[in-house]
C-alpha cells in the first residue's frame, strides 16, 4: 500500500498534467470504509484558497477519481458567486 507521501506525489503529478496550476492538493487521508486516499483538491489564487473538490486513489496508487478540470472550474465560479452574494448582503444589512 502507499503512504501518505506517495499518494500526495500521485496527486500533485496528476493534478498538474491533467487539470492545470490553478489548483493544489491538501493534505491526504486513508478512508479505511472505501479503502481510498482521499486527496482534496483546493482553489489556490492570491485571492482566496478554498476546497472544491477531492481525488481517489486506491491503496496500490491508481488515481479512481478525480473531477475534469470543467468541473472544478463549474464549482469554482458557483464559489465565487456565492461569495459575492454574501458580500453583497453583509454590506446591506451593515448599512
Amino acid at each position: 500500500m502507499i503512504n501518505n507521501d506517495e499518494a500526495l506525489d500521485i496527486a500533485e503529478d496528476y493534478i498538474l498534467t491533467y487539470v492545470g496550476n490553478l489548483v493544489g492538493c491538501g493534505i491526504p487521508f486513508f478512508d479505511n470504509e472505501r479503502t481510498v486516499w482521499v486527496v482534496p483538491i483546493l482553489h489556490m489564487s492570491d485571492v482566496a484558497t478554498f476546497p472544491l473538490d477531492e481525488m481517489h486513489i486506491d491503496a496500490d496508487g491508481d488515481v479512481v477519481y478525480c473531477p475534469t478540470r470543467e468541473k472544478l472550474i463549474e464549482i469554482a465560479e458557483k464559489r465565487f458567486e456565492w461569495s459575492d452574494e454574501i458580500k453583497k448582503f453583509t454590506e446591506a444589512i451593515s448599512r
